[in-house]
């Protein structure tokens, strides 16, 4: 697996070493609220998590702080058919700082250049989730609209999808 740098982080494999880091990640609801992971019981559950998921080198990144060598989140591709699903998490500490594109744009360009997708999507739930929208806005994708409708916490809410293929990145 490939590492990859921007101005501020390291994108790089997730390993046990990472686990305090991962566990303070999903300890935030505001966090696993818009996820499909849940809060880690202990560190023993979130190195079971990263030995079984996270440690996927081909698709799972983990980004980590250049200053502090702290893991702050990470980012993955779920192959569907010839696309992917972008999934991406950041540390609440760290949210509103523009990460998300900054990593984004370097993982868009690796999944369509290197690993061969043909399109990229992400979902988000609107009104509760519209900042990842933004980001991927950021990333070039744009707005499909409302895939399905969703209940959290006792709430309806729409779920959103935005997607961009390989020909669209490539001409921009």
């Amino acid at each position: 697996m490939p590492n990859f740098e921007t101005e501020r982080t390291i994108l790089r494999p997730i390993n046990v070493k990472d686990a305090a880091d991962l566990k303070e990640l999903f300890d935030s609801p505001d966090v696993t609220a818009y996820l499909r992971y849940d809060a880690y019981a202990d560190l023993a559950e979130a190195e079971q998590a990263i030995n079984d998921h996270f440690s996927d080198e081909k698709y799972v990144f983990g980004i980590e702080e250049k200053k502090s060598g702290k893991l702050i989140g990470f980012f993955e591709f779920h192959p569907e058919d010839k696309g992917a699903i972008l999934t991406y998490a950041l540390n609440q500490s760290y949210w509103g700082q523009g990460l998300m594109p900054e990593v984004g744009e370097i993982m868009v360009d690796y999944g369509f250049k290197q690993l061969g997708f043909d399109e990229f999507f992400a979902h988000y739930l609107r009104g509760l989730n519209d900042k990842s929208g933004r980001v991927m806005e950021k990333l070039g994708m744009h707005d499909d609209g409302e895939i399905q409708h969703v209940s959290q916490d006792g709430k309806e809410f729409s779920l959103g999808q935005y997607s961009l293929t390989k020909d669209e990145y490539l001409k921009r």
